[in-house]
């Protein structure tokens, strides 16, 4: 977290200070090396979640061994969920770049993560079930009060 917050803050600075044009300094093939990079991280540390696994390791190289040891124990739902919300997301984009096809997807994702969690009766008891808060696939426990009216 205080990673972000720097990085946020030396944007704002550089965004302030109009010092945007000393990225034309960069190299097109460093900064696509750190933007693929960035995605290799951000897909191997989202795959415990999508795969619905415990995950573990503290290398990129580790999380990748201890997701790949318990693909015996996949969630199943939470994959389908997982391949769907990306479905929805590149097909959003393809139609209309405008349509916001992540909004739409997480929705649904969230909405399937109820109803698979035994929580079949409105969207408001789904909603006080599993809470804002919420981290768990299954929403098998209350997350504290919320106020949805």
């Amino acid at each position: 977290m205080p990673v972000a917050l720097l990085v946020g803050g030396l944007v704002a600075a550089v965004g302030l200070l109009r010092l945007g044009w000393v990225s034309e300094f960069l190299s097109t093939p460093a900064v696509t090396g750190v933007l693929a990079g960035i995605s290799v991280q951000i897909v191997v540390h989202q795959l415990p979640a999508v795969l619905g696994v415990p995950g573990g390791g503290t290398t990129t190289v580790g999380r990748v061994r201890a997701v790949a040891s318990q693909l015996g124990t996949m969630h199943a739902a939470a994959a389908v969920i997982a391949v769907a919300v990306l479905l929805v997301v590149v097909l959003a984009q393809r139609a209309d770049h405008r349509f916001p096809g992540a909004l739409l997807g997480g929705w649904w994702a969230r909405s399937c993560a109820c109803r698979f969690s035994g929580c079949v009766s409105t969207a408001k008891a789904c909603w006080e079930r599993c809470g804002v808060g919420s981290r768990r696939w299954g929403c098998t426990a209350p997350a504290g009060p919320t106020s949805v009216t």
